[in-house]
């Protein structure tokens, strides 16, 4: 999570796109409590830091993470999402 807020663009970026691999592999085994941990940090962080580069990256991580806490099963095919169901 440090990196997010390093001054270089570059490791924000790479960082963002980490946590997002780390969110996908994180509904795909199931780690929900993991996915609501990583969201709590963001927020502190977020919570943290105003400068609007920075900024800009944590948004784009919570986002990516949000997405895959809110919405389990995302990333399997329809028909197969509905027949866990």
């Amino acid at each position: 999570m440090d990196t997010l807020v390093d001054d270089d663009g570059r490791v924000r970026r790479a960082a963002a796109k980490a946590l997002k691999e780390l969110a996908v592999t994180a509904e795909l085994i199931g780690a929900d409590d993991e996915l609501q941990t990583m969201l709590t940090e963001l927020e502190t962080l977020a919570e943290d830091h105003d400068n609007e580069a920075v900024q800009k990256h944590i948004d784009q991580a919570y986002e990516n993470v949000a997405f895959h806490a809110e919405k389990p099963g995302s990333l399997l095919p329809d028909a197969f999402r509905d027949a866990l169901e």
